[in-house]
């Protein structure tokens, strides 16, 4: 996401889950920042409105999916780019990523921000993706495992007095325990 031209470029993360999403991508954000970007943080409930408003030249989103197809869709037409960097799922079974490829607008997205290599190479070999719309960046809840974040990320989101060890868990399960759809529904 580094601008290579001169005009300071309008950057929208958006914001799924904020006990999940929100200090990965605010780390994010003040990378994004001290690149010479501004950046903006957009709770996905507020996207559909909230993104035409702002007009950025640059959306991303935690994931690409049937629900905010349309909405990805008139971000294009309007000429935003937009990216995926998929916050919800990694798929055990690499097979349910095929249904991305039904979606009209994958061909038109800019960049994939890809989990790791298995996942890029996963995408382009089965042609949901081309190469030069995958880069493999992690997900950026998993910055926090690097050591000059570890102490900030303890102290927000550990109580007081618990000491030892840590484990992150992540808790993204969405197959196995879907919030909104059954689990058949989620994995179509």
């Amino acid at each position: 996401m580094t601008a290579r031209v001169s005009k300071k470029k309008r950057i929208a993360l958006v914001v799924d889950n904020p006990l999940r999403d929100l200090k990965g991508l605010s780390l994010l954000s003040v990378k994004v920042a001290s690149m010479g970007s501004d950046c903006y943080l957009v709770p996905m409930n507020l996207a559909q409105t909230e993104l035409f408003n702002l007009a950025p030249d640059f959306a991303l989103f935690n994931y690409l999916r049937d629900s905010n197809e349309k909405t990805i869709e008139h971000l294009i037409e309007c000429g935003i780019l937009v990216g995926i960097l998929d916050t919800e799922s990694i798929f055990a079974d690499m097979d349910l990523y095929k249904h991305l490829s039904k979606l009209s607008v994958t061909k038109d997205i800019a960049v994939l921000c890809a989990w790791g290599k298995r996942v890029a190479d996963y995408v382009i070999a089965e042609g949901i993706y081309r190469k030069e719309q995958v880069a493999v960046t992690g997900n950026p809840r998993f910055d926090f495992y690097h050591p000059s974040w570890k102490e900030a990320s303890i102290k927000s989101s550990i109580k007081e007095g618990i000491e030892g060890e840590v484990v992150l868990v992540n808790g993204t399960f969405t197959l196995a325990n879907p919030e909104f759809k059954k689990p058949e529904e989620e994995a179509q």
